[in-house]
C-alpha cells in the first residue's frame, strides 16, 4: 500500500473518529438539554406537591433519552423504621404521567437483602430473573395478578386466579422460549433507587446505566426538597388541626361558661325572688314595735339567716362570673379613709360583741383614690370577717401601708389558732378548707373569690401563719389618685327612717308579675307614708303610668309578654323623656347588667332581695325625699364626714371631746344640739356625731374632733 493510499484510509479514520466525536457531542449535549429540563422544576420546588412535576419531568426525560422500559418507579429506603417506601408511574387517560405513592411500605426484609446491600455501598443493582423468579414474582396476590395481565394487554376480566395464573405462566414460557427476559436495574441515589424494569433479549447497557446515574443526581435534591417539605407541612397540619382543637375546646369550653353562666343566673333569680320575700318580711317585721323582745329577737333571727343565705348565693355567683370571664372591674373615684372608716365601725362592733380586741393602724388623711371599691371592700370583708369568725379570743387587726408609686398594702391580722403550712395554699382555691374551716362551717368560697379579685386587679395575696400564732394576710393593689371630688352617699342614716317630713308627697307605681315581690315593695313604702299603686306586669303598668302620673316607677325587668325594658321604652315614647323616675328592680346580679339597666335609660338600679335603707335612698336622690328619723338618725340624704380643718368654738369643741372620751351620752347629745345651731356644716357633723353616738363608737368621734381647729 503506498503512501497516497494510506494517507487516504488515515483521513477516512479521522473522519469516522470526528463524526463518532460530534455524534456523541450532540448525544451528552442531549443527555443535557433534557437533565436541564429536569433540573428546572427541582429548582422551582415550593412544597412537597412538586415531586410530581419532576417526577413527570423525569418519565420524559428517560423517553426523550430512548432509554427503554416497561415500568419505573422509585423505591425509598426509611433506614430507621426498616421500611422501603414504593413510588410507581403510571399514564393517565390523557397519556401524562402520573406519580403515585403505594399504600403500604414493605419491609426491608430477606428478600431485598441483595438490593439494599447494593444501595448502602452505592451500587447500582442489575440482574436478569429466571423464568421461575418471574412466574412466581407475578402471582403473588389477585390484585397484582390482574394488574400485570391488563399491562401484557390480556383480557382478563371474566378470569378468575387460576385462569389468569395460567395464562401469565403460558406467556412466561414463551416469552423466555424467544429469547426474552425479564431485567431490571436499580440506581442508586441518597435516599433510594431509581428502580426500573423491562422484558427484552438484551440488558440494561452500561451507557444507559450511567445517564441514569446522572439523573439521579439531578433527581435527588429534589427527594432531599420533597422530604423537608413534607416534614414542615406535616408539622403545620399538626399545629393547625392543634389550633383547631383548641378553637373547637374554646368553643365547647364558652359554650359551657354560657350555659353555666345562664343557668346560674336564672337559679340566681329564682333564688332571690323567694329571698325578696323573706328578708323584706323580716326588715318590715324588725319596723313593727308592737312585737314582744322573743319576737324581735325570732325576727332578727330570720334575718341573720337569709342574709347568710343570700352572701352564699352571692359568693357562688361572684366565682362563677370569675371563671367565665364575665366579671369585669368597675374603676370608681373613692375616699380611702372612708372606706377604711366604714369597715373599721363595721368589724370593731362584731369583735366587740364577740370580745375581741379591735386595732386599726396606719391613720391615713383624706385620700381621693380610683379603683374597684366594691371589689376591695369585698375582699377586706371576707379576710376580716374569716379572722373574727376563727378568733375566739384575743384581737382583730386592720392595717394600712403606703408603698409608694400609689402602691398600698392592707395587712389582716388576728391572734386566732392559725393555719397549717399543708393547707395554706389549698384554702385560696374553691370548696378547700381546712379542719377549722369545717369545723365553723362555710362554702370555702370567700379566700378563692378574694384571691380571684387581687388578681383581677393587678395585685397579689400573701399568707403568714403558724399554729397557735395566728395569722396575717397581706394584699397589696395599686389606687392610682382619683379624678373628682367624691361625695358618698351614706345609706346607713336611712336604715332609720321612720315616715316621710311633713308636707312630703310621694305617689308611688311597683310593677311586678310576682305578687309577694309587689306587697313586699309596697309595705316598705307604705310603712312611711308613701302612696303605692301595685300593677300585675307591663301592659298594666303603662295603664297606670298614664292615668295616675307617678312620681316614681319601680319596674320589674323579667316579665312575660312585657319586659321591664320594653315598658320603659313605650313610657319614654309616650311622656317626656325623664319625666316620670323609672327604677330597674331584678333579681339578677351581674354587673354588666346594671351597667346595661342605666345605659337604656332607667333612673336607678335596686336589686333583689330589697334593703329598705337602698330603696328609702333611692327616693331621696331621685326625688329629694325627706325623711323623719329615729333619734340620733341623720336628717340629710347625703352625709360627707370629711371635717377636716372645720372652725369650732374652741369650748364646744373641748366639750364635745371630753364627752366622748368619757363616753358621756348626755353631755354629747347636749354638745349636739348646741353644734347644730351654728350653721349648715356644723349641722351636718352633728348629724355624723350622733350616727357615731348611736354606735357607741366613741374613738371614732374623738378623731374626728381632734381634725377640727378652735376658731
Amino acid at each position: 500500500m503506498n503512501d497516497q493510499q494510506k494517507t487516504k484510509q488515515q483521513l477516512i479514520a479521522d473522519l469516522q473518529q470526528t463524526r463518532q466525536q460530534l455524534a456523541e457531542a450532540e448525544h451528552q449535549a442531549k443527555i443535557e438539554r433534557v437533565l436541564d429540563e429536569v433540573r428546572y422544576p427541582v429548582a422551582a420546588m415550593g412544597s412537597s406537591e412538586d415531586l410530581l412535576k419532576v417526577a413527570a419531568a423525569l418519565y420524559h426525560a428517560l423517553e426523550k433519552l430512548e432509554i427503554r422500559f416497561d415500568c419505573v418507579g422509585i423505591q425509598a429506603f426509611d433506614e430507621e423504621n426498616g421500611l422501603v417506601q414504593g413510588y410507581t408511574f403510571h399514564l393517565n387517560s390523557a397519556g401524562q404521567p402520573v406519580f403515585i405513592k403505594n399504600e403500604n411500605p414493605s419491609q426491608i426484609d430477606a428478600t431485598m437483602a441483595s438490593l439494599y446491600a447494593h444501595w448502602k455501598r452505592g451500587e447500582v443493582y442489575l440482574r436478569c430473573l429466571t423464568r421461575e423468579e418471574y412466574a412466581g414474582r407475578t402471582g403473588i396476590n389477585e390484585n397484582a395478578l390482574r394488574l400485570h395481565c391488563e399491562f401484557l394487554g390480556m383480557d382478563v376480566s371474566g378470569d378468575d386466579d387460576d385462569e389468569m395464573r395460567t395464562r401469565l405462566q403460558k406467556y412466561t414460557h414463551q416469552m423466555y422460549d424467544e429469547g426474552r427476559a425479564l431485567w431490571i436495574v436499580d440506581v442508586p441515589f441518597a435516599q433510594g433507587t431509581l428502580a426500573m424494569n423491562r422484558e427484552s433479549s438484551t440488558p440494561f447497557s452500561e451507557r444507559e446505566v450511567e445517564v441514569l446515574g446522572r439523573l439521579m443526581q439531578v433527581f435527588a435534591p429534589a427527594y432531599s426538597r420533597f422530604l423537608d417539605f413534607h416534614e414542615l407541612e406535616e408539622q403545620v397540619e399538626r399545629a393547625e388541626q392543634a389550633r383547631r382543637e383548641a378553637d373547637q375546646t374554646r368553643w365547647e369550653a364558652d359554650q359551657a361558661n354560657k350555659a353555666k353562666s345562664e343557668f346560674l343566673a336564672n337559679m340566681s333569680h329564682e333564688i332571690r325572688t323567694p329571698m325578696n320575700a323573706v328578708l323584706g318580711y323580716a326588715q318590715i317585721l324588725q319596723r313593727d314595735v308592737t312585737l314582744s323582745a322573743d319576737q324581735h329577737a325570732s325576727v332578727d333571727a330570720i334575718a341573720r339567716s337569709g342574709d347568710h343565705l343570700l352572701g352564699l348565693i352571692n359568693d357562688v355567683l361572684d366565682l362563677t362570673m370569675i371563671e367565665s370571664g364575665r366579671q369585669a372591674l368597675r374603676a370608681v373615684d373613692f375616699d380611702l379613709r372612708s372606706f377604711l372608716d366604714s369597715l373599721a365601725v363595721m368589724f370593731e362592733l362584731r369583735c366587740r360583741q364577740q370580745g375581741l380586741d379591735w386595732r386599726m393602724e396606719g391613720a391615713i388623711g383624706r385620700r381621693q383614690v380610683r379603683g374597684d371599691e366594691g371589689k376591695l371592700r369585698q375582699v377586706l370583708i371576707n379576710l376580716l370577717g374569716n379572722a373574727v369568725k376563727f378568733t375566739e379570743a384575743g384581737w382583730v387587726g386592720l392595717r394600712l401601708q403606703e408603698l409608694g408609686d400609689d402602691r398600698y398594702r392592707f395587712e389582716v391580722s388576728d391572734s386566732g389558732p392559725g393555719i397549717a403550712a399543708e393547707y395554706q395554699q389549698s384554702i385560696f382555691h374553691p370548696l378547700q378548707q381546712g379542719p377549722a374551716g369545717l369545723e365553723k362551717g362555710g362554702a370555702g368560697l370567700g379566700l378563692a373569690i378574694a384571691a380571684r379579685f387581687v388578681e383581677m386587679m393587678g395585685g397579689r395575696i400573701g399568707l403568714e401563719s403558724a399554729l397557735g400564732q395566728g395569722a396575717r394576710v397581706t394584699l397589696e393593689v395599686v389606687l392610682p389618685p382619683g379624678e373628682s371630688p367624691v361625695a358618698k352617699r351614706d345609706e346607713r342614716a336611712f336604715a332609720r327612717v321612720r315616715h316621710l317630713a311633713p308636707r312630703q308627697q310621694v305617689r308611688a307605681l311597683v310593677v311586678d308579675d310576682v305578687a309577694e315581690n309587689r306587697q313586699v315593695l309596697q309595705r316598705i313604702l307604705a310603712a312611711i307614708g308613701v302612696e303605692v299603686t301595685l300593677a300585675e306586669g307591663g301592659a298594666q303598668g303603662l295603664a297606670a303610668v298614664r292615668e295616675l302620673k307617678p312620681d316614681i316607677v319601680f319596674m320589674d325587668i323579667r316579665m312575660p309578654y312585657m319586659s321591664g325594658t320594653q315598658a320603659l321604652r313605650q313610657i319614654d315614647a309616650e311622656h317626656r323623656q325623664g319625666a316620670c323616675k323609672v327604677v330597674a328592680v331584678s333579681a339578677s346580679a351581674f354587673v354588666h347588667q346594671r351597667q346595661d339597666y342605666l345605659a337604656v335609660g332607667f333612673a336607678d338600679y335596686i336589686e333583689k332581695p330589697f334593703r329598705t335603707e337602698r330603696i328609702y335612698a333611692c327616693l331621696a336622690e331621685l326625688l329629694g325625699v325627706q325623711y323623719e328619723y329615729a333619734e340620733g338618725a341623720a336628717d340629710a340624704a347625703v352625709v360627707h364626714d370629711d371635717f377636716d380643718g372645720l372652725r369650732l368654738p374652741a369650748a364646744l369643741r373641748a366639750q364635745l371631746y371630753q364627752a366622748a372620751e368619757k363616753h358621756s351620752v348626755t353631755d354629747l347629745k347636749h354638745g349636739l344640739d348646741q353644734l347644730r345651731a351654728l350653721g349648715a356644716e356644723e349641722a351636718q357633723l352633728a348629724v355624723h356625731l350622733g350616727e357615731l353616738l348611736q354606735r357607741f363608737d366613741m374613738p371614732a368621734a374623738q378623731a374626728i374632733l381632734a381634725r377640727a381647729v378652735d376658731g
